[in-house]
């Protein structure tokens, strides 16, 4: 398992302080992007976007897949940190939308949601948290793991379910808690 190095804690420092600097400059260009989402919205990738914003689908690509892998690889020992960072996060994640209670950037019924804050966006906090930790474990993949988030984040404000604060925050949330659970595995071999 590829532990932490100083270069390595330096360099996650650094891209938890920009998605901090991100997040509170998407605040000032949310409604310019539920502007453009809704811009974009059509038939076709309506049908798309509807499978790939899914949860389930989500959960499966996410956390049920890389679980096979880690355990057809001889890797059971990363499944505890995989499932703890997804679980942790949403349980996070969760909480601060109960807590926040922003309302979502428009009123659709497409899905039905658990509740009707957007802040931060679930989806993409509990997929970034996973690919955090996946990155580490197999950078070679790590391209593949970020673009399938960054396409989930894509189709929560497509569908304007979430302004770009709540994306960049789920984004910073996912990957603070990926990367802490990943230390925390690696360096305190806490599980």
């Amino acid at each position: 398992m590829n532990s932490f190095n100083p270069e390595e804690y330096r360099k996650q420092t650094k891209i938890l302080i920009i998605l901090g600097v991100t997040l509170i400059i998407a605040f000032f260009l949310d409604s310019l992007f539920v502007t453009i989402f809704s811009n974009l919205q059509n038939s076709f990738l309506d049908f798309i976007f509807t499978y790939l914003t899914d949860y389930i689908l989500v959960v499966i690509i996410a956390l049920v897949l890389p679980t096979v892998w880690l355990w057809f690889d001889h890797e059971e020992k990363k499944i505890i940190p995989l499932w703890t960072s997804f679980i942790g996060t949403g349980i996070i994640a969760y909480s601060i939308k109960i807590l926040v209670q922003r309302p979502r950037p428009t009123d659709t019924n497409i899905f039905l949601a658990t509740t009707n804050s957007s802040f931060p966006s679930l989806h993409t906090a509990t997929a970034f948290s996973v690919i955090a930790l996946l990155s580490i474990m197999y950078p070679k993949y790590a391209k593949y793991f970020i673009a399938f988030a960054v396409v989930v984040a894509i189709t929560r404000m497509y569908f304007g379910l979430h302004f770009l604060s709540d994306i960049i925050a789920g984004v910073t949330l996912g990957y603070f808690m990926g990367y802490g659970v990943m230390y925390l595995h690696t360096k305190r071999r806490l599980f």
